[in-house]
Parts: structure tokens; sequence; C-alpha cells
């Protein structure tokens, strides 16, 4: 399964995987709570996955381009992650730097993302 937080949805991404077993998903709620509350949903939903793909990007940031989430958020994201792969795939996690465009924020919220997803 591959999660795309960032703000820009995964075509090329979504073109590689049509079509085959590997679900790809992008949250494309755009208020910060529905957001959050989607990517929850999913993870409760989703099951028989062998391994949790994440397309990290920080471009929702409030100081970015999405002007949605906050620094926090990125946190939450995180061990939401680590806890859906702990429930569905014995732990099997990684993740790929998206976007994220306001330098004076991007390492503050990777940093954010990774204390919750460790």
């Amino acid at each position: 399964m591959i999660l795309d937080f960032d703000l820009h949805f995964g075509d090329g991404t979504d073109n590689i995987f049509a079509g085959s077993k590997i679900k790809y998903f992008h949250p494309e709620a755009r208020e910060r709570e529905g957001f959050l509350e989607e990517i929850t949903r999913r993870l409760e939903e989703e099951k028989g996955y062998e391994i949790l793909a994440i397309s990290a990007g920080f471009d929702r940031h409030i100081e970015d381009w999405g002007r949605q989430l906050f620094t926090d958020d990125y946190q939450i994201i995180g061990t939401l992650l680590k806890e859906a792969s702990i429930r569905n795939c014995h732990g099997r996690r990684f993740a790929v730097l998206e976007g994220g465009y306001n330098l004076q924020v991007l390492g503050k919220n990777v940093r954010a993302f990774l204390e919750g997803f460790k």
C-alpha cells in the first residue's frame, strides 16, 4: 500500500501501479481535520498489505503552498502510519521525501514526521 500525503497527486505513481494489487491512496480533504480523519479512516479500513510505502510531501504545511497542516500534524501522521504498519505488516514501512518548498519549515516538519514514524 502506498500513502501519498504530498499536496500534489502522484499521477506517475498512480499510473505505474494502476491495475496491480498495490493500493495507492492520496487524501483529498481540504480541511485539516478532514485530512487527518481521511488518513485515519483509510488506515483502519485497509488490510492485507505486505509493506507500507509513504510519499512524504510537506508542502501542505500552513507556511507552504498547501496552507493546511501544522508541524504537529506531521508527527500525528507518522504515528498513524507506524501503528498501521505494526498492525498490518509486521512494522514494514518506508518513506520517500517528496515536496516541501519552504526551507524555513521543511526540516522541522520532516523531523516531526520521523518522530512519529520511528
